[in-house]
C-alpha cells in the first residue's frame, strides 16, 4: 500500500485550510448592530429590503391571487399577520443598519428615537443617507473600506428595479381595481 506525503507544518502555515464552519467577523455580519457601514452600503441594504418588501407585499395583489371574490376574513387576518411580522422583521433590519450608519458618524444609536418626531425624522434620514461618516477610526470602530464599483453599480440596479417598480403598481393597479368593482 502506497503512503501519500504528507505536508510539512511550514507548507500548511501559509496556507491555512479554510473552515467549513467560517463565520464572518461580528462587524461584517447583516444582523449585527456592531461596527460602521457607509453610506452607498447602507443605501444598498436599505433599497433591498424595501424591494424585497415590495415585492413580496403588492405582487400577489397585482396577479390577482387575493381579489375581492377570493378573499375571506380568515385568509384576510392570516396574510395581515403574515405582513405584519415580515414588516417588523424587515424594519428592524432596517433599523440596525440605520444604527451602524450613525455609528459611522460616531452617534449613538440611541439618535435613531428622534424618527418618531414629525419633521425631525426628515432631517434624521437626510443626514444617516447623505453625511459623511469619520475619517479613520472612532469609538465604534475602524472606517468602513471605500465602495467599489460593484457596489456602486447595484446602488443604481436596485433604484431602477424601484422605480421600475413603483411605475408598474400605478401602472396596473388603476386597471386591476376597475376590473373587480
Amino acid at each position: 500500500m502506497r503512503k501519500l506525503p504528507l505536508l510539512s507544518s511550514s507548507a500548511m502555515s501559509h496556507h491555512p485550510p479554510l473552515s467549513l464552519y467560517h463565520v464572518a467577523h461580528r462587524r461584517n455580519r447583516l444582523w449585527s448592530p456592531r461596527g460602521r457601514i457607509g453610506r452607498l452600503q447602507y443605501c444598498n441594504r436599505a433599497l433591498m429590503a424595501g424591494l424585497i418588501y415590495n415585492v413580496v407585499s403588492y405582487l400577489p395583489f397585482l396577479l390577482g391571487y387575493l381579489s375581492i371574490d377570493v378573499m375571506t376574513l380568515e385568509i384576510f387576518f392570516y396574510i395581515g399577520s403574515m405582513y405584519l411580522v415580515f414588516s417588523l422583521a424587515l424594519g428592524a433590519f432596517v433599523a440596525l443598519q440605520a444604527k451602524r450608519r450613525l455609528n459611522d458618524q460616531n452617534r449613538s444609536g440611541w439618535t435613531l428615537i428622534l424618527a418618531v418626531f414629525p419633521i425631525v425624522n426628515v432631517w434624521l434620514i437626510c443626514t444617516i443617507i447623505f453625511a459623511r461618516g469619520t475619517p479613520g477610526s472612532n469609538g465604534f470602530g475602524p472606517a468602513p473600506p471605500p465602495p467599489t464599483r460593484s457596489e456602486r453599480r447595484h446602488f443604481w440596479y436596485l433604484l431602477i428595479a424601484h422605480i421600475a417598480l413603483f411605475v408598474a403598481i400605478m401602472q396596473y393597479a388603476p386597471v386591476h381595481l376597475n376590473a373587480t368593482l
